[in-house]
C-alpha cells in the first residue's frame, strides 16, 4: 500500500453530534493523497453509526478499547497515521475542503517539515448567545512565511498562557520525520494534561522554523461541550472538570507536577505544568528555556483580573494567588497584568473583525472560507487604497 502524502486523524469521544461535521469536512478534501483516520476513545453514543457511512479504502475507524485521558487518547490516535506530513483535526473543529491542496502548493520543493494555519472562532452556541452559527475573521493576507520555532519557544516560556497561533498538532500538519524525532526523544508526543500544548512544545523543540499559512484554511468550533485544558479555565461545568480528571487516573498535584501551586481554577498552571514537564522529557532541546516566574503570575493574575471584569467573584482567586506569589517570592504586578488583559481584549477586537452569519452549520461555513477568504482580502485592499 502506497504512503498517503497526508493524514487525518480526528481523536472523538462522545461527541457525534459534532464528529460528523469534522469528518464530513475531512471527506469533501479535493487532495487525492489522503488518508482519514477516526479514532473513537470508547465512545458509548452514535460515534461509530456516524463513521459508517464514511467508511472506505481512504477512511478508518479505529477504537481505543478502553477509556483513555484526553493525552493518551491522542497518542494512540496519531500512532495510526501513515501519512507524509500528519494533522489533527478536533472533532468539533472544520477545515476548508482546500486544506490539503493549499499546503501541498505551499510545501513546493521546500523541505520544511512543518506547516501551520490559524483556526478562526465559528461559534457553536450556548445558552446565552447571540452569535450562534457565526464566523470571525481578522484580516488575511492568504500569504505564507517562515517563523523561528526558537522564537515561539521563548513566547510560550515567557508569557506563559496558551498561546493559541503556535503549532499545535490540530493546526498544523506536521513530516513524519519531525514526529519520529520526537518520539526518539521522549517516546511520546503528548506530555502531561493538556495534549495541544504539549504537542507545541514537542514540534517546536526539535525543528528550526515552521511556515506560516496567514489564511482561512481551519474553523475552531466553540461550543457548550468543551473538553480538556479549558475545564480548567473556570466556567466550565464542575460535570466535565471531574470527567476531565477522572480519567487520568492521578492526583492533581501529579497533573500539575512542575507549576508553582495555586488553589485556583486558572488555566495558566495548566499550562505551566506541561511547560515544565516538557523540560526533562525533551533534555537538550529546551536548555535554553525556563518558565519565567514573574511571566507566570502576571498571567495568572490578568486572567483573574479578566473573571473580576466579567463579574465574578475572584476573592478567593485573589487570596490564593497573592498567597503563591509570596511562597516563590515574586511581586504581584497589577499594572503589568492589567496591560495584559488590555492587549488580548484588542487582539481580540482584531481578530473578530470580519463577522460573517446565516450558515446552517460549521461544515457549511467551512466549505464556503475560500469565498470568505478572497472578501476578506479584497476589503484589505480597498481599506489600504481608500
Amino acid at each position: 500500500m502506497s504512503t498517503p502524502r497526508f493524514s487525518i486523524v480526528i481523536p472523538t469521544r462522545n461527541r457525534a453530534r459534532y464528529l460528523q461535521h469534522a469528518i464530513r469536512c475531512a471527506a469533501s478534501q479535493v487532495h487525492e493523497s489522503l488518508e482519514i483516520i477516526v479514532s473513537d476513545n470508547d465512545s458509548a453514543d452514535e460515534t461509530r453509526a456516524v463513521v459508517e457511512p464514511y467508511l472506505n479504502g481512504r477512511t478508518r475507524y479505529v477504537n481505543t478499547g478502553r477509556t483513555l485521558c484526553m493525552p493518551d487518547s491522542w497518542e494512540f490516535a496519531l500512532a495510526q497515521a501513515r501519512g507524509e506530513f500528519v494533522t489533527v483535526l478536533s472533532d468539533d473543529d472544520a477545515i476548508s475542503p482546500e486544506l490539503c491542496d493549499r499546503i501541498e502548493r505551499a510545501i513546493g520543493g521546500s523541505r520544511d517539515d512543518l506547516y501551520q494555519w490559524p483556526r478562526h472562532r465559528y461559534v457553536l452556541g450556548w445558552e446565552g448567545t447571540d452569535d450562534t452559527d457565526t464566523l470571525y475573521l481578522p484580516d488575511l493576507s492568504g500569504e505564507f512565511y517562515a517563523k523561528s520555532a526558537a522564537a515561539m519557544l521563548d513566547k510560550w516560556y515567557g508569557v506563559c498562557r496558551y498561546i493559541k497561533d503556535s503549532p499545535m498538532m490540530f493546526n498544523c500538519f506536521a513530516h513524519r520525520d519531525l514526529l519520529a524525532r520526537v518520539r526518539r526523544r521522549c517516546g511520546r508526543v503528548f506530555i502531561g494534561m493538556s495534549p495541544d500544548v504539549a504537542a507545541g512544545v514537542a514540534l517546536l523543540a526539535h525543528t528550526r522554523a515552521y511556515v506560516y499559512f496567514d489564511a482561512a484554511l481551519a474553523l475552531a468550533g466553540i461550543g457548550v461541550q468543551s473538553i480538556g485544558c479549558n475545564c480548567v479555565a473556570g466556567g466550565q461545568s464542575a460535570s466535565n472538570v471531574d470527567t476531565f480528571f477522572a480519567e487520568f487516573g492521578k492526583r492533581i498535584d501529579e497533573l500539575y507536577a512542575g507549576s508553582p501551586h495555586i488553589d485556583a481554577d486558572l488555566l495558566t498552571p495548566a499550562v505551566a505544568s506541561v511547560l515544565t514537564q516538557a523540560k526533562p522529557a525533551h533534555g537538550g532541546a529546551l536548555a535554553d528555556h525556563a518558565l519565567d516566574l514573574d511571566g507566570f503570575f502576571t498571567a495568572c493574575l490578568a486572567q483573574v483580573v479578566e473573571f473580576e471584569r466579567g463579574g465574578r467573584d475572584v476573592g478567593d482567586k485573589r487570596a490564593a494567588l497573592a498567597r503563591s506569589a509570596e511562597a516563590h517570592g515574586v511581586t504581584l504586578d497589577e499594572r503589568a497584568a492589567e496591560a495584559q488583559v488590555e492587549h488580548y481584549a484588542q487582539r481580540r477586537t482584531v481578530e473578530r473583525r470580519h463577522a460573517f452569519g446565516g450558515f446552517a452549520d460549521i461544515f457549511e461555513c467551512a466549505t464556503q472560507l475560500p469565498g470568505l477568504e478572497q472578501q476578506v482580502i479584497e476589503r484589505g485592499r480597498q481599506h489600504d487604497a481608500a
